[in-house]
């Protein structure tokens, strides 16, 4: 067992007790090991604001992991870690093909482009292309677009008018107007 001579102080102290190693104590700070040997220390003064060595994300949130060592806090700061925002944005999965265009989120901008309405004074957007079928109009829109504030795909057929329809057939909501004139392909002249 060591002993500590300590002038003034009428005896020595037991060093039995001692449990701190150089991990415990602060890096630049000394103590004495058991022996009475004076022991550097080894830990890392962090401080505050420190980067974190690696972040996660569970059933609670999201979590820092953080590298040993003291962290202080003083009067006007609490000890504190960060990652980037980039580190955030991967370790939530943050991508751009999953947001819209006008959003950025940890420094990643959306991907997804905005399509507003391009007919004007309206909330409409031309269709890309059109096809029908079986009693169906199918008008395309742009893939992989957001619609934004639009309500309605617009394509424009020119000759999809009521004159153009024979006379009392309804025609998606257009009910034609154009006289029936099939009665002269059997040479009759009048009704």
């Amino acid at each position: 067992m060591g002993k500590i001579w300590m002038p003034g102080g009428g005896g020595g102290a037991d060093l039995d007790v001692v449990t701190a190693g150089a991990g415990d104590v602060l890096a630049g700070k000394v103590s004495v090991d058991k022996e009475g040997n004076p022991l550097p220390g080894t830990m890392p003064n962090r401080g505050t604001g420190y980067h974190g060595v690696g972040s996660g994300l569970n059933t609670q949130g999201l979590y820092y992991y953080i590298g040993p060592g003291y962290y202080y806090e003083n009067p006007t700061n609490n000890p504190w870690v960060y990652m980037t925002r980039g580190e955030v944005a991967a370790t939530l999965g943050i991508e751009s093909w999953k947001m819209r265009g006008d959003v950025n989120v940890c420094g990643v901008q959306g991907g997804i482009p905005m399509q507003n309405p391009d007919v004007s004074g309206t909330d409409r957007v031309r269709a890309t292309n059109m096809s029908n079928w079986a009693g169906t109009i199918n008008l395309g829109v742009r893939n992989g677009h957001y619609l934004n504030g639009v309500s309605w795909v617009q394509q424009d057929i020119p000759n999809y008018q009521p004159w153009n329809i024979k006379q009392g057939v309804n025609i998606g909501g257009i009910v034609g107007t154009f006289p029936d004139y099939s009665y002269l392909a059997n040479g009759q002249t009048s009704f």
